[in-house]
């Protein structure tokens, strides 16, 4: 699944860096729970090929907007940012409806309010006694479908230089979004995605996201104390030493903890 038009993140979070970390996890983990939407959508017998959805990011502070073209397995970023401002731009897009509408005796607000799906409480590793089994859930992957369209990167000339170019090109691919197959814009769409990710991969400068950083918002969504962990993950001053950043977990110890936190990738 290709994600494009990340510069609205980057622009966000380097007015606002209290939001950085939520959003680099956020879009660390679009790819694969997108993935799993194209398998629900195409499954569906009469599935419209443009979305329109807004995506909780984090504890629920901050929202996306994002609109997905399902035959281009694509989707670019309409706007993001917190609930707060958030608010304000359903209120200035009805205030902006009123005005043009004076007539208008009432206008219906709709209050968008987020699902999380929170993971069962943790179970201490000690407070497991040894009458007892404890069966481990694997998670299985789900068959993805044939993607209808793929289209690769190819290193060429198009490659765009400066940022102009790349700026010309997102707003060029947002407004022919809605194409259809067999278009002219469709074709064009198809040939715009593959050269803005690549930019938006090697030149957008987004921040590094460290793996402590994400151990610890995940323990902090989860309401885990550092001494909550379990006994695996090491002693009180090795986990201390990791959540600082200042000394690594061993590979095996971090695949454990990352599954115990439901972290889905590795950094």
């Amino acid at each position: 699944m290709n994600l494009i038009a990340k510069n609205k993140i980057a622009d966000y979070i380097r007015q606002h860096p209290e939001a950085q970390t939520a959003f680099l996890i956020w879009l660390k983990e679009h790819p694969d729970s997108e993935a799993k939407g194209i398998v629900d959508m195409l499954g569906r017998p009469h599935m419209e090929q443009l979305f329109t959805v807004m995506a909780g990011v984090g504890h629920g502070d901050y929202q996306v907007e994002c609109r997905t073209n399902y035959p281009l397995k694509t989707t670019y970023i309409v706007w993001a940012g917190s609930i707060k401002e958030l608010k304000a731009r359903e209120q200035a897009q009805i205030d902006q409806i009123r005005a043009e509408n004076p007539g208008l005796q009432s206008v219906v607000s709709v209050k968008i309010t987020e699902v999380m799906l929170i993971p069962p409480p943790p179970v201490s590793f000690n407070e497991i006694s040894s009458g007892k089994t404890v069966q481990q859930a694997i998670a299985r992957p789900i068959k993805q479908s044939e993607s209808p369209i793929q289209p690769p990167y190819i290193e060429s000339d198009k490659n765009f230089k400066p940022a102009t170019q790349y700026e010309e090109a997102l707003a060029r691919a947002v407004a022919v979004f809605e194409s259809e197959p067999d278009t002219p814009e469709f074709d064009e769409l198809a040939e715009l995605i593959p050269l803005i990710a690549h930019y938006e991969q090697v030149k957008l400068g987004l921040p590094e996201l460290k793996m402590p950083d994400v151990v610890k918002y995940k323990m902090e969504m989860l309401e885990i104390a550092p001494q909550n962990l379990p006994d695996f993950v090491g002693t009180a001053e090795e986990i201390d030493l990791f959540l600082a950043g200042k000394q690594p977990l061993p590979d095996e110890k971090l695949e454990r903890l990352c599954d115990f936190l439901w972290i889905k990738f590795r950094i």
